[in-house]
């Protein structure tokens, strides 16, 4: 029944404002992005943090020259996160980034119990401790997020929300981001004698384009061989504002609503089209510029 409601409520907006509901069904999902566990691989590798880089520039143009050659299609875009290297059996993992195991009880109960793992959570959320700019949105899960436009990470070496905004600001496209403790393996677990390894704390600050909810707070950890890594004292952070694309007002938050597009002075409906970006990072500027290049094509090719 809930389906059937559903599906017809769909319909019902798509009958009202004409949406392309074929291409949202076709559109390729959001990728879901495994964030890194293990950091060293080779004696000579330690990776303690990545960023994934992003051009505004090139992707306007992308979305800009996609609407010119295809106006009545959807366009999605590719981006491309770079994939770890091939893991080394047990070999040893960086701990200075963190101390650990904060417990006598190196199990995985005593690391989600563990006190002051919560306490820092909540003190990061009070009023006075959210970084400027930014809202927070959840506090104290035991989950990270699977959120839209992955942007890297970096590992702390205390749990420090004024830290990751500070990074995060830095990073061209990054609108929110994720911190929480980590229970990691001392050596990577691929062998069968180092499947269980004794554990060590990280502290994670994970980047991303789009919002990071309690909705997308689904990563409860995972299995390495017979190690589980699991999370605790998760935030998460969001940017006020997005830059506003020049010929725009600033933007308006609707939380989980959309616009339905009113009708004009005439009293014909003013809707002329949608466009899907699933595979790019979340940038007001690319829907300016479809905006733009839809309300041309518009303009040169009158319904009537």
């Amino acid at each position: 029944m809930r389906s059937y409601i559903a599906v017809a409520a769909i319909a019902a907006l798509a009958q009202a404002q004409d949406l392309d509901w074929d291409a949202v069904l076709q559109a390729t999902p959001a990728p879901e992005v495994t964030i890194p566990v293990v950091y060293a691989t080779a004696p000579t590798t330690t990776a303690t943090a990545t960023t994934v880089s992003y051009s505004s520039e090139a992707a306007a143009a992308s979305v800009s020259s996609a609407l010119v050659a295809n106006p009545d299609d959807s366009f999605p875009l590719d981006s491309a996160i770079a994939k770890r290297a091939a893991a080394t059996s047990c070999q040893v993992q960086p701990t200075g980034v963190a101390v650990g195991p904060q417990s006598t009880d190196d199990s995985v109960s005593a690391f989600l119990a563990y006190p002051s793992f919560s306490a820092s959570a909540a003190s990061a959320a009070a009023p006075s401790a959210v970084p400027s700019g930014y809202v927070n949105t959840f506090s104290n899960l035991q989950a990270s997020n699977n959120a839209y436009g992955y942007m890297g990470y970096t590992l702390l070496t205390e749990y420090n929300q004024q830290t990751c905004a500070n990074k995060c600001t830095k990073i061209n496209g990054c609108q929110s981001f994720n911190i929480y403790y980590e229970r990691d393996p001392t050596v990577n677990p691929d062998d069968s004698s180092c499947s269980n390894p004794a554990s060590l704390t990280q502290i994670k600050c994970v980047f991303w384009s789009g919002p990071v909810t309690t909705d997308n707070a689904n990563n409860f950890g995972q299995w390495r061989n017979q190690f589980q890594v699991v999370i605790a004292g998760s935030n998460g952070y969001v940017n006020k504002s997005i830059a506003t694309p020049d010929g725009y007002n600033a933007g308006v938050f609707l939380d989980k609503s959309a616009i339905n597009a009113p009708l004009d002075c005439t009293g014909d409906d003013s809707f002329i089209g949608s466009r899907l970006l699933t595979n790019t990072v979340f940038d007001a500027n690319l829907c300016a510029v479809a905006c733009n290049e839809q309300a041309s094509y518009a303009l040169q090719h009158p319904p009537y």
